[in-house]
C-alpha cells in the first residue's frame, strides 16, 4: 500500500535517521522503519532522497510505499517501507496548518510519567506525541566522553528535566556551545517527542525531543 505522510520529525538515530510523521488521510502517527535490525530500523540517508534527487525535509508531504505494519512493544506506530520504491515529495504544509488540521496529542504526561525514561510496565504502545510545552530550556553539559544537549520544560503543570535532544539542527547548533542553559524558544514551543526501544544497559525506554517547532 502507498501512504501519504506529513514528515513531522527527522532526527538522529545510529548515524542514520529516525523518520516520523502523520498519515495525511487518517491523522495517525507513523514511524517509517527500515529492515536494518542491527540499527533498530534506522533509515539510511540515501532512502530519504526523493524521485527528483531532493532530500525529504520536515513538513514535506511524501508518498511512501509501505510493506507491512511492524509494531513493537514500545512502538505500535512502526511501518516497514519498501526501499525499492523511491519516496516522492508531493507537497509541503505549514506547521500551523498541521495543528489546525490534526491538533496536538491529548495526554496527562509526556508518555507515562514526568521522568526522562519509563519502565516496560508503563508502556502502552504510544511512542510519538506532539505537545505544546512551557518554559523550554536547552541544557549543554560536557562530559569526558561526550557532549550532552538536553531539554528541560514544563508540560501540564509537571516539570521535566534532561530529556535528550535528537532534533538535528538544534543539537548541531548547541553541541559546540559553552556549558550552560539556553532559552532559544521563548516561553513556549511545540515538540515531537519519541520514545525509544529498550535500552540494553538498564532496560528502560527513553524519551527524546525529536523535533522542535516555534510557537508563532
Amino acid at each position: 500500500m502507498v501512504k501519504k505522510i506529513i514528515i513531522m520529525a527527522k532526527s538522529f538515530k545510529h548515524r542514520k535517521y529516525c523518520i516520523a510523521g502523520i498519515d495525511y488521510d487518517t491523522g495517525e502517527w507513523i514511524r517509517l522503519v527500515s529492515d536494518d535490525r542491527d540499527n533498530e530500523g534506522a533509515v539510511p540517508i540515501d532512502d530519504v532522497i526523493d524521485t527528483n534527487g531532493v532530500e525529504v525535509e520536515v513538513l514535506d508531504i511524501v508518498r511512501v510505499k509501505i510493506l507491512d505494519h511492524v509494531p513493537s512493544k514500545a512502538q505500535r506506530e512502526n511501518y516497514l517501507y519498501d526501499p525499492e520504491f523511491a519516496w516522492e515529495i508531493i507537497g509541503h504544509i505549514s506547521f500551523r496548518d498541521v495543528v489546525t488540521r490534526y491538533g496536538t496529542t491529548g495526554c496527562e504526561y509526556v508518555f507515562a510519567n514526568n521522568y526522562k525514561s519509563q519502565t516496560e510496565d508503563e508502556l502502552n504502545g504510544v511512542s510519538l506525541l506532539l505537545l505544546k510545552i512551557e518554559n523550554p530550556a536547552v541544557v549543554v553539559k560536557t562530559f569526558p566522553e561526550r557532549v550532552s544537549v538536553s531539554l528541560n520544560f514544563i508540560y501540564n503543570g509537571e516539570y521535566y528535566s534532561f530529556l535528550s535532544i535528537s532534533d538535528i539542527p538544534v543539537f548541531q547548533h548547541f553541541k559546540s556551545r559553552e556549558d550552560g542553559t539556553y532559552h532559544p524558544f521563548g516561553e513556549s514551543c511545540y515538540v515531537v517527542f519519541s520514545l525509544t526501544d529498550k535500552y540494553s544497559n538498564d532496560g528502560k525506554y527513553y524519551k527524546m525531543a525529536a523535533q522542535f517547532f516555534e510557537d508563532n
